[in-house]
């Protein structure tokens, strides 16, 4: 869900999957999962008549937002009496250039 909150657009299954570092069959049982819950839409490909397109729904948005809020939260507990300001600016600005360099 994490690559599909970043994408404005539809994501070709195959793509989400070289994302996220899983198989074929890997990435159909999550995504069947998912849309069982109706956290994702399938769309046939428009380019590939052999290919799906993955997309979050609403109630996907919404779910991968409580989840993310619950996980910074978790997160920031442990990390607030360790890192500064400068420390976060700096984990910022490589976390921006590796998701910029993922896009690619």
């Amino acid at each position: 869900m994490l690559w599909l909150h970043t994408q404005d657009e539809p994501m070709a299954a195959s793509d989400l999957g070289a994302k996220a570092l899983l198989s074929r069959s890997q990435v159909s049982r999550v995504i069947d999962s998912l849309q069982a819950r109706g956290l994702v839409e399938r769309t046939p490909s428009p380019h590939d008549a052999r290919s799906v397109q993955i997309t979050l729904t609403p109630a996907g948005r919404t779910a991968f937002a409580e989840a993310n809020a619950t996980r910074r939260a978790a997160l920031a507990e442990v990390f607030d009496d360790l890192l500064d300001d400068e420390d976060i600016t700096a984990l910022q600005t490589v976390w921006n250039k590796l998701k910029r360099d993922a896009a690619c």
